[in-house]
C-alpha cells in the first residue's frame, strides 16, 4: 500500500542518536498533553540542567526568556521555578535571580 512504512523502509538512524532522542523530553510544550504545561516545562529544564546545558552555581534561565521562548504566562513559569526550587533543583537568591542547586543545596 502507498503511503504505509514497513520495518523494511524505516531509516536507520544510529543507536545513540535515537538513545539521546528517547532521554531529552520535547523542547515544546504540548497544550494537548495531559501532563500541566508547568510540569513539562519543569521536566524540559531538568532534563537540560542533567544534560549539562545549565550548570550548577550558575545562573537559570530567567522568567522573562522562559515566558518568551516556550510561550507561557509568567505566572506559569514563576510556578515551574518555584516546583524545581521545592525539589532542590533551583535555589533563589534575593536581588541575583535564579539558580542551578549545588550539590551541597541539595
Amino acid at each position: 500500500m502507498p503511503g504505509v512504512l514497513d520495518s523494511r523502509c524505516a531509516l536507520e538512524l544510529p543507536e545513540a542518536l535515537l538513545a539521546a532522542a528517547r532521554a531529552r523530553p520535547d523542547d515544546a510544550i504540548d497544550y494537548e498533553a495531559p501532563r500541566t504545561p508547568y510540569r513539562q516545562l519543569a521536566a524540559i529544564l531538568r532534563a537540560r540542567i542533567a544534560r549539562g546545558d545549565r550548570q550548577q552555581g550558575r545562573a537559570a534561565a530567567g522568567d522573562a526568556q522562559l515566558v518568551q521562548q516556550y510561550g507561557l504566562a509568567r505566572s506559569t513559569v514563576r510556578r515551574t521555578v518555584a516546583l524545581l526550587v521545592g525539589g532542590g533543583v533551583l535555589s533563589v537568591v534575593p536581588q541575583r535571580g535564579t539558580y542551578v542547586a549545588t550539590a551541597a543545596g541539595r
